[in-house]
């Protein structure tokens, strides 16, 4: 609403401008340039929060799927808006999963009578601060030096609420995730700041790695 007020007041009120351009920032609504689809991205969130509110099937319309190149109807339980409400976790019958659909890939979202069958089947989704999203969340921990620290802090101010200070001046890291990717690239890049003291899981990954770069620059060696 407060974007949609915004564009009527046009271009060149300074503040509008500059309140328009936060907007934009914090949630991407570029992602839709032309107006009119906009608007009906707009109304088919509301459907889906009141089919969420209401757990009530939906049926949405034309919803073009990259990996099947297809563009068809959809008949799912919407159960989660997710990513500042530009996708929605559901779970469709047809197929027996949980899927995530993005907003802007929807033509039109029909609000059904049809109450929830299979809440028990609906799976959480979940995204960790590296923007890694899956359906359960494994836990790492590990102690920062001063330089890494200061790094993760920069780089993921969310985090800061998990992590404590050691009485010897490192950090202790105990955080969820949805993939060992993100936390893996940032602990491969500062291998000689950092303790990792688990999980099991992501120590094995992080030799997995080391053991696979040592062996390529062996290999470009010979």
């Amino acid at each position: 609403m407060i974007r949609r007020l915004l564009d009527k007041a046009g271009q060149g009120d300074v503040l509008a401008d500059n309140l328009r351009k936060k907007l934009e920032r914090f949630y991407d609504f570029d992602i839709i340039n032309n107006d009119e689809l906009r608007e009906q991205k707009v109304y088919n969130i509301g459907v889906l929060y009141d089919a969420i509110k209401l757990q009530r099937q939906v049926v949405i319309h034309g919803y073009a799927s990259p990996h099947s190149r297809t563009t068809k109807d959809r008949l799912v339980e919407p159960f989660l808006l997710m990513n500042n409400n530009n996708e929605v976790r559901c779970y469709e019958p047809s197929s027996k999963l949980n899927k995530t659909f993005k907003v802007s890939r929807m033509q039109e979202v029909e609000l059904l009578d049809t109450e929830w069958a299979y809440k028990d089947r609906h799976q959480q989704m979940y995204t960790d601060v590296f923007m890694f999203s899956g359906e359960k969340m494994m836990p790492v921990s590990m102690l920062l030096g001063q330089l890494s620290y200061n790094v993760f802090r920069e780089e993921y101010p969310a985090a800061e609420a998990n992590m404590t200070t050691c009485s010897d001046g490192r950090h202790r890291l105990d955080l969820p995730v949805c993939s060992y990717a993100g936390i893996g690239r940032f602990v491969l890049g500062l291998f000689d700041d950092i303790e990792v003291l688990g999980d099991e899981g992501f120590i094995a990954y992080l030799q997995q790695k080391v053991a696979a770069m040592a062996s390529s620059y062996t290999h470009k060696e010979q």
